[in-house]
């Protein structure tokens, strides 16, 4: 439970740590504002087991020591478009494949922008990836199920 309760301070607080590009060039709101939530989140229009499939294809992964888990917690915006980008490594055990991990979702991912008072926004958006005995899990972290 502490682990949760420093991950979602992580999310929030921290703008930047390993930062891909220019946050600026991304966001089309004329304030520069970007939700954390809103009433319709972006949604990813691949499946999970989809990214899940494109990354073992796509990633070099680790050679020697298979039995240990890797976490990467990756933050970006998928902005009003529906274009992601501003990738955002919060965490990282394997930085060597931070950019592998970046390629293929700025390459197999396409978004639904996110909507809030019937607007398309600009939107924060949180992966958990867990890289273990060279298979990957996912979990969406600003996921919320369609009609909820």
């Amino acid at each position: 439970m502490k682990c949760n309760i420093c991950t979602l301070l992580l999310f929030l607080f921290i703008p930047s740590a390993f930062s891909q590009q220019n946050e600026s060039e991304l966001i089309c709101h004329p304030d520069k504002i970007v939700f954390n939530i809103v009433e319709k989140m972006p949604i990813l229009q691949i499946s999970i087991d989809e990214l899940k499939k494109y990354m073992t294809q796509d990633i070099d992964t680790i050679e020697g020591n298979n039995d240990k888990e890797y976490e990467f917690y990756i933050r970006f915006i998928v902005n009003c478009k529906g274009i992601a980008g501003d990738y955002v490594f919060l965490k990282s055990d394997q930085k060597s494949l931070n950019n592998q991990i970046i390629s293929v979702l700025s390459q197999r991912c396409s978004w639904i922008s996110g909507v809030q008072k019937e607007t398309n926004v600009d939107v924060y958006y949180s992966f958990e990836i867990i890289l273990k005995n060279k298979t990957f899990e996912i979990e969406l972290k600003n996921y919320r199920p369609l009609g909820k």
